[in-house]
């Protein structure tokens, strides 16, 4: 009940930032920071959709103490600065959801967890909203999150009660320090790097088969890292991150299932919605209500052949799930 409040005053957060600019928020937001040396401001890239919600969910103060930080003349994205800024760092509670103990493990001197994640279609998708390696982020007819393009309600053509804005991921174990890997391998929140093809045939297949076969709730690499093999727990590291690891997900697999990149946490790759609560995860639809999605929904099948379709218009061949996903699919299922 707490989960899904929490995501009730996100959705409310969404309308209430759409009634005033007119638009959804990017998938990956573009904001005016004060140059730290003086003279010009500079333009730093790779912000979340969340971030620009933070003064619509009673969060002001915080969001000026992010427009307030100071940056080195250059400084291109939200990664680049060597410094961590207070302003990033600390537990903002409406972001977490109570059935998950990392959470709230996390003390403030880390960098500003989130247990919720934008639904980013029903397609593969990396930090900066691209498509496999092709720019075509004007476009991005199934996203309603696309990278620095805005979509109004209105885009959404499913219908918003057909149509997921949101859902929830397990969040990373407590670190001791930036730059230390955790050693946790739950699929809530570790990623598998270095998949191999993950855009073709094999894709569904290969990501499925990065679960340890002993253990479903783990992942089968034993090793910290980024080669093939290995893995990274690094879900809901950072909320002001757009990297798609962070703080997406695609209906592309079903709840619960692993998440895959084919390199770091900034690559593109499938990435699922989890949760600590038993068969399923709480989502938000567009329209602002919360349903619980069972994480055996029809979804993808584990045998697909087809190459994931990229950016392309028609039903969704994931299934229910994937519908759910898909903006303007023409698919008007529900639950």
């Amino acid at each position: 009940m707490s989960c899904t409040n929490q995501q009730k005053n996100i959705g409310l957060a969404l309308h209430n930032y759409h009634d005033t600019y007119q638009s959804l928020p990017g998938g990956s937001v573009w904001l005016v920071l004060t140059n730290s040396a003086g003279g010009t401001p500079v333009t730093v890239a790779e912000w979340s959709p969340f971030t620009v919600l933070l003064p619509f969910v009673e969060q002001q103060a915080r969001y000026d103490a992010v427009l307030s930080i100071s940056v080195p003349s250059g400084t291109s994205n939200l990664h680049d600065p060597a410094t961590t800024y207070t302003a990033l760092t600390g537990k903002c509670p409406v972001f977490g959801c109570p059935s998950d103990s990392n959470f709230s493990g996390a003390d403030d001197s880390l960098l500003t967890r989130t247990s919720y994640v934008v639904c980013k279609s029903d397609v593969l998708n990396n930090s900066n909203g691209w498509g496999t390696g092709v720019n075509i982020e004007a476009a991005r007819p199934r996203m309603a999150f696309p990278t620095d393009n805005h979509k109004g309600l209105e885009a959404i053509t499913d219908g918003t009660s057909n149509t997921i804005a949101l859902s929830e991921s397990g969040v990373l174990p407590p670190v001791p320090k930036p730059g230390v890997w955790s050693s946790g391998r739950e699929i809530k929140y570790a990623f598998s790097g270095a998949v191999a093809n993950l855009a073709t045939s094999n894709g569904i297949a290969n990501c499925l088969a990065t679960v340890d076969p002993n253990d479903r709730r783990l992942v089968k690499g034993t090793t910290a890292g980024t080669a093939a093999g290995q893995y990274q727990a690094r879900r809901g590291y950072f909320l002001y991150s757009s990297y798609g690891f962070y703080t997406a997900f695609a209906t592309v697999l079903p709840p619960n299932s692993p998440h895959c990149g084919n390199a770091g946490p900034g690559a593109w790759g499938m990435y699922s919605a989890n949760s600590y609560h038993p068969g399923g995860v709480n989502g938000t639809f567009f329209d602002g209500s919360v349903h619980f999605i069972s994480e055996t929904i029809n979804s993808v099948s584990p045998g697909l052949t087809a190459a994931p379709k990229q950016e392309l218009n028609g039903e969704s061949q994931y299934g229910v799930w994937g519908a759910f996903g898909s903006i303007n699919g023409g698919e008007s299922k529900g639950l």
